[in-house]
């Protein structure tokens, strides 16, 4: 038989042949999806940090230009309105055109979006709650760390943005490194709270250690049931179906979350240092905190 005649006689593959390659893709694909998940979940990671450390720097400025941090709630610092600590530090963001717009809009349905101030695994990130009042407003995943509780504001219990308090760098007797500044929260379950543009405690901060919650126990038919508090990091539901997880800090990162540092530092820490961040939360507590084992 010739060369020629031979090939033309050689068959496809066989079946088993078939099912040898097909297992080898299978087992390739089951490798590589995973590591294209972990180099997206670890891309979307250095992303959120590079977000927060843009607002640090924000605060920072403020702070520098007003001699004091901007307040969590009702700030008229640089506005004829009342703004919140994100509303205000947008001109040290460079955002003075979306300044302008949330003014413009302000009791209108057209809320804005600020993409620095969304997680970027953040799902419902192009979406704004619409419904109170016809108005409609952006979200935020940061918050500012008030202290130890929403309500912080007797001594040795308050955060460097807080609602009450007047904070200044001299007053940071802790020093600025030892504080956590910002951490990572989604809104809420039905978008109701976690507004960056509206000047409310609730939207725009959390305590490290809350004793209240936005969500409560006793607030009404399931699945509004939640554990009464402290709500410390991460230490209640992780997800985004259930209401209760509004009343923690947590992220939509595995394991931990971002913080922000009162010297414009940025780091992830895991869930393991949940008792460790309130240390971190006061300006004045004294407390010494080793975070390299979290």
């Amino acid at each position: 038989m010739s060369n020629r005649n031979r090939f033309l006689s050689r068959g496809g593959f066989t079946l088993v042949e078939l099912l040898v390659v097909i297992a080898i893709i299978a087992v390739l694909v089951g490798l590589l999806v995973p590591a294209v998940q972990r180099v997206r979940a670890d891309a979307n990671r250095s992303r959120c940090q590079h977000n927060l450390r843009q607002i640090a720097l924000a605060v920072h400025h403020f702070e520098n230009v007003h001699r004091r941090y901007p307040r969590v709630g009702g700030d008229q610092a640089t506005t004829p309105v009342a703004l919140s600590w994100l509303g205000v530090i947008l001109p040290f963001l460079e955002q003075e055109n979306e300044m302008h717009q949330l003014l413009r809009t302000r009791n209108t349905s057209d809320g804005v979006r600020v993409a620095t101030y969304l997680c970027p695994d953040e799902s419902r990130a192009e979406q704004l709650y619409q419904g109170w009042g016809g108005a409609g407003f952006g979200l935020t995943s940061y918050v500012a760390i008030s202290g130890l509780d929403y309500n912080s504001d007797a001594p040795n219990t308050v955060g460097m943005i807080n609602f009450n308090v007047t904070v200044r760098a001299a007053t940071v007797t802790d020093g600025t490194s030892n504080c956590v500044l910002i951490g990572e929260r989604p809104p809420a379950t039905d978008l109701f709270w976690g507004w960056w543009d509206y000047p409310t405690r609730g939207d725009t901060s959390s305590g490290a250690a809350n004793e209240h919650g936005y969500y409560f126990m006793d607030n009404g038919a399931p699945p509004w049931y939640c554990d009464i508090g402290p709500y410390y990091f991460g230490s209640g539901p992780r997800d985004l179906t259930n209401p209760c997880h509004f009343n923690q800090l947590w992220s939509l990162h595995t394991g931990g979350g971002n913080f922000a540092f009162g010297d414009g530092s940025v780091r992830f820490v895991s869930y393991s240092a949940a008792l460790v961040i309130p240390k971190l939360a006061t300006v004045n507590g004294g407390e010494v905190v080793d975070l390299s084992q979290y």
